[in-house]
């Protein structure tokens, strides 16, 4: 071990000679920094901010931004917005605004709910997988997660429940037990482990509860009678399919924290480059399936504007696909968040396949 020692010469000039400490001295020094490294990082990682304060939280906006995972909380305000207004036809003004600020509401807080549940039974795993989330990283105190997530259970269903909708109420319960199930590590839960239970968790929310539930609820609430037309059939088919390859590709950037959590996802058991193609191909069948239903069943000018968004969303889901690296979870994951943007945009053309 060696240390630099600064000295004056002869002339005044300023030397540099080299101080030979004895080894355990060095040794010595070298433990006690790296001890109060590994003191500092557990002081702004383990503690949790109620002690960071001496009382009360100190979770910022960008914490709470983090916890509400944004991205699924606008596929879910874009979601129920699209098949809000799919079937709102001639209503009233009033009566549609106050069915949307309804569900909107209560989707969104559900939304909170389900995925702080998941947060706060996947922190070993997030340590690994997502060190950002702020369960993960040691910015919010697990206590303090679960009483948000079921605070906003708690107000979702009673908002749902004032003025009374039995099928936002049914939506709404439905997804909260399904998250249940999903996230928590109790026997005959955690379906996460299970890739077959996992997409079915995914596909009953995104393709089914949401596209039925919000949009009989949309019916009943501006007094026509609930009924599945033809454009609810074509948003539950298409969303199915979109649910699933959500289901399947969440996990490809979170193999290596699985495998050591012993979470059997479909992506550990065949590998991420075979999910990764076949997510692909599920992609293009469906955006092709859409393409011709544009062209064949589709009115006037929807069928032109339908049909040239979904050739344009194709093409832009292969060129996007060609930038993946398959062995970079940053690259694979950066790819599976535009995956959600290509969900949020179809939402928005989903009105017009009609």
């Amino acid at each position: 071990a060696m240390a630099m020692a600064m000295a004056t010469g002869r002339g005044g000039k300023a030397t540099t000679r080299v101080v030979r400490l004895p080894m355990r001295v060095a040794v010595r020094r070298e433990a006690r920094r790296e001890e109060e490294r590994s003191k500092g990082r557990r002081d702004v990682a383990g503690a949790s901010p109620s002690e960071a304060s001496g009382g009360g939280s100190t979770c910022g906006w960008r914490t709470w931004l983090a916890f509400t995972r944004p991205h699924t909380m606008v596929g879910t305000a874009v979601s129920v917005a699209s098949v809000s207004c799919m079937v709102a036809g001639d209503a009233k003004a009033h009566a549609c605004i106050a069915m949307l600020a309804q569900a909107w509401v209560s989707a969104l807080l559900m939304n909170v709910a389900i995925v702080g549940i998941n947060q706060v039974h996947d922190v070993d795993v997030d340590k690994i997988n997502k060190p950002y989330l702020p369960l993960a990283n040691g910015s919010m105190d697990v206590e303090e997660a679960k009483k948000v997530a079921w605070t906003c259970a708690v107000g979702s269903l009673w908002i749902g429940a004032w003025p009374w909708s039995t099928p936002l109420m049914i939506t709404l319960m439905g997804s909260l037990a399904l998250g249940v199930l999903y996230s928590v590590d109790v026997k005959g839960m955690r379906w996460k482990k299970h890739p077959a239970l996992a997409a079915t968790c995914i596909f009953a929310v995104r393709a089914v509860l949401v596209q039925l539930g919000f949009s009989l609820h949309a019916q009943l609430a501006t007094g026509q009678a609930m009924r599945i037309t033809r454009p609810i059939a074509l948003a539950v088919g298409f969303m199915a399919v979109y649910s699933l390859v959500i289901a399947f590709f969440k996990d490809i950037p979170d193999v290596r924290g699985d495998e050591k959590n012993t979470i059997r996802t479909l992506s550990v058991r065949v590998g991420p480059r075979r999910v990764f193609y076949v997510c692909m191909m599920m992609l293009t069948g469906v955006y092709a399936a859409a393409i011709g239903y544009s062209l064949l069943a589709c009115d006037g000018n929807f069928r032109i504007a339908s049909s040239l968004a979904h050739v344009l969303f194709l093409a832009m889901l292969w060129v996007r696909s060609k930038e993946v690296i398959l062995d970079s979870s940053s690259s694979v994951y950066s790819f599976y968040m535009f995956i959600w943007k290509l969900f949020y945009a179809e939402y928005l053309v989903l009105p017009f396949l009609r």
